[in-house]
């Protein structure tokens, strides 16, 4: 530290410029707390370097720390993780062992993968992931039906469960993701209002394939249930696929980008807002005459209409 300060004294006149002083001297400080907090471990240079990056500046704070965080740090591997295990030992001491603590993600018997997957949406602990329903789980991007089974499977070893679905939803029947969102886009979220509609009925709603048709029957069948032998008449489906239709975002309609920021400006969300305009009240949103033509040209395909100034 002494030769340090005697080449700051030569600044500007051989007098000490306090700001730069205390720019050089703070890193070196800073530095200087995690080397001497971890100096009895002898640890190296790599070692200390990544406890610094982490903000681990104690041996308190370090013991707090599970293996698995410190092997997700850039350049540290298994070599590393040995030389602190090993250091702590000597001490009787060692790092966090999450699969110890029963509250823990890690103490249930799930793959790496999907452990990080659900930690990754926040599920942390076993309580939040037993107050989750199959179906929450199956909405999760990386959670499939084997994931799905996995889960189940190490929480029945600990004679835990998910949280049940209301037998009353169509989440109850453990149908596919696409297909419940197929079936709630159209507001059909219970088996009541499943089993009043007919297969015929079914395969009018838009993406609603024969073999989920099938996957469908094959739930309610499994309940004792069926879908319905009286149509509960064309009018009734189609305004169910008309109100699916106008709750949609008015960008997925795939308009050019001027079009896509005009309709934020004047706040524009839905499909459902957008037709509620006339032509001249659109026009004063829209940057041209074109346009209009073009969002016009684009609703007129999807059987929609701005609304005329009669209505």
């Amino acid at each position: 530290m002494p030769l340090i300060y005697k080449g700051m004294f030569s600044l500007r006149n051989g007098n000490t410029c306090p700001c730069i002083l205390l720019c050089l001297i703070t890193p070196l400080v800073s530095a200087g707390v995690c080397e001497d907090a971890f100096s009895e471990f002898g640890f190296s240079m790599r070692v200390t370097a990544t406890l610094k990056v982490m903000s681990i500046r104690s041996t308190e704070e370090l013991t707090l720390i599970t293996p698995e965080e410190l092997l997700r740090n850039h350049n540290f591997g298994k070599t590393s993780l040995t030389e602190i295990q090993e250091a702590l030992a000597k001490k009787g001491l060692s790092l966090y062992d999450s699969a110890s603590d029963p509250s823990q993600l890690e103490s249930l018997s799930l793959s790496a993968k999907l452990r990080r997957t659900l930690k990754d949406r926040g599920i942390h602990t076993v309580e939040k992931l037993t107050s989750q329903e199959p179906y929450t789980l199956l909405q999760l991007h990386g959670v499939g039906r084997n994931s799905l089974a996995e889960v189940n499977e190490a929480l029945s070893a600990k004679g835990l469960s998910l949280s049940a679905s209301d037998p009353s939803k169509v989440e109850s029947l453990s149908l596919s993701t696409k297909l419940y969102k197929i079936l709630k886009k159209m507001d059909i979220h219970t088996i009541e209002e499943l089993i009043s509609i007919t297969p015929e009925e079914l395969l009018q709603l838009p993406n609603l394939k024969q073999h989920m048709l099938n996957e469908v029957q094959r739930a309610l069948s499994a309940k004792g249930l069926s879908l319905s032998e009286y149509p509960t008449g064309k009018v009734v489906i189609q305004d169910r696929i008309l109100e699916a239709t106008l709750r949609s975002s008015v960008h997925s309609l795939d308009l050019p980008f001027r079009i896509d920021n005009s309709f934020i400006f004047a706040n524009i969300n839905t499909l459902k807002e957008l037709v509620s305009k006339t032509p001249e009240e659109l026009s004063k949103v829209l940057s041209s005459t074109s346009d209009l033509s073009t969002v016009q040209d684009t609703l007129s395909r999807m059987g929609l209409s701005l609304r005329s100034n009669d209505q």
